[in-house]
């Protein structure tokens, strides 16, 4: 069975009354138990030349459970009669482990796995995650809404394990942009804009034989809802 775990969290905040500024700050950790997949799961392939089904085992029964630590402090300072906030926050991860899926053949192989997988789950390695936060939400009038972020975000991994020689945590861009406007027309319809722009970010592709880090273009998308009651 998986370990167990004690979590906590703890969140502090003193509001200045004066400038009308507040000032936060939090600190946690958290525990997440490997999957039941992630222990005992499989699959099945055929062997094309002599139609034989193999079934080969992925899951690994020991896998620790994932654990992280965290921290942030940031500022909300209010202004024109509270109608707009302007937000400052730096947050901290450290991902002691984490649960990863490894192909590369460096890590798990045959010979010395108790399960004689070529590939599987397993306890991957740590990590750090740190960045900045800017937010700004603003209430021109009662019906109308508007809020902006920019986060910035470093995350790097421990050991190279998913692409070997490279260190930077897959899917997360360096770079992120918000912008949601949300309008009431009488007390029936809304409507929202949404829109996100996102810097380039790299993902996982096997070539010619070996694991890759692939670059993909930043994600950058408009959403138009009207919602009527």
């Amino acid at each position: 069975a998986p370990r167990k775990a004690l979590t906590a969290d703890l969140s502090l905040s003193y509001f200045i009354g004066a400038s009308q500024t507040k000032l936060r700050a939090h600190l946690g950790n958290a525990y997440r138990a490997p999957a039941l997949y992630e222990r005992f799961g499989g699959g099945f392939s055929t062997i094309q030349s002599t139609g034989q089904l193999v079934f080969s085992p992925w899951g690994d029964p020991s896998l620790r459970p994932d654990r992280y630590n965290s921290f942030d402090a940031g500022v909300d300072q209010y202004v024109w009669r509270d109608r707009v906030r302007v937000s400052s926050t730096y947050f901290y991860t450290r991902v002691v482990s984490i649960t990863a899926f490894d192909s590369s053949g460096t890590t798990i192989r045959p010979s010395t796995d108790p399960y004689g997988r070529s590939s599987g789950y397993i306890n991957g390695s740590g990590g750090l995650s740190r960045g900045v936060e800017l937010s700004v939400e603003s209430r021109p009038r009662s019906t109308l809404t508007l809020n902006g972020s920019y986060t910035y975000t470093r995350a790097q991994m421990d050991r190279d394990i998913t692409v070997p020689g490279y260190w930077r945590v897959l899917g997360i861009p360096r770079h992120a942009v918000t912008f949601v406007a949300t309008q009431r027309f009488g007390t029936r319809i809304t409507t929202t804009v949404d829109l996100v722009a996102d810097s380039e970010l790299f993902g996982n592709f096997t070539a010619a034989g070996r694991a890759r880090a692939y670059r993909y273009s930043g994600l950058k998308k408009t959403d138009v809802s009207i919602i009527g009651v």
